[in-house]
């Protein structure tokens, strides 16, 4: 009859589309799969103390760090991480991650992280999260090296923004 046709065509069309939504959770599935994969060989060469200035600095960018690193009577060597929060809440798990990681990987590597506050929203900041924020650095184990806030830097930052303006650097 009628109906059957029309029920089997439907049916048909149906499983067609079960098809390709599996075909997409499996794409997707090996896609993510792959890509976990890299994040995990990408880290663990990181971790190892892969030379990341050769592998993505220029001549030119190296010796610009190394002055900057003169500037602040370090070694050229030196390895150097930030753990940088916004003042704008209590720190959460991921926080905690973060904190490990950077203080982490500047003490495997012999350098030093800095505690950087990204205060660029004041309507949304408070002393207490900051003062909160140093507690729990300090209560993980970890000592900054420098604490720092990027407001601080606003107005060398405007600076550097006209200059490269003015030298056809940015628009």
């Amino acid at each position: 009859t009628a109906k059957n046709k029309d029920k089997e065509k439907k049916k048909g069309s149906d499983d067609k589309k079960e098809d390709n939504t599996n075909e997409k959770k499996k794409k997707t599935t090996t896609s993510s799969a792959e890509d976990e994969l890299e994040d995990v060989v990408t880290m663990e060469k990181w971790l190892k103390g892969r030379d990341l200035e050769e592998a993505h600095n220029t001549p030119a960018k190296i010796k610009e760090r190394e002055k900057a690193l003169e500037k602040m009577k370090l070694q050229p060597t030196t390895f150097l991480s930030r753990f940088p929060p916004e003042p704008n809440g209590f720190l959460h798990i991921g926080h905690c991650k973060a904190i490990t990681f950077n203080f982490g990987l500047a003490e495997s590597h012999h350098g030093h992280c800095y505690l950087r506050f990204d205060d660029t929203n004041p309507a949304t900041e408070e002393q207490v999260y900051i003062d909160n924020i140093i507690e729990n650095v300090n209560w993980m184990g970890f000592k900054p090296w420098k604490t720092t806030f990027s407001s601080d830097y606003f107005e060398e930052m405007y600076q550097l923004a006209i200059k490269m303006i003015k030298d056809d650097n940015a628009y």
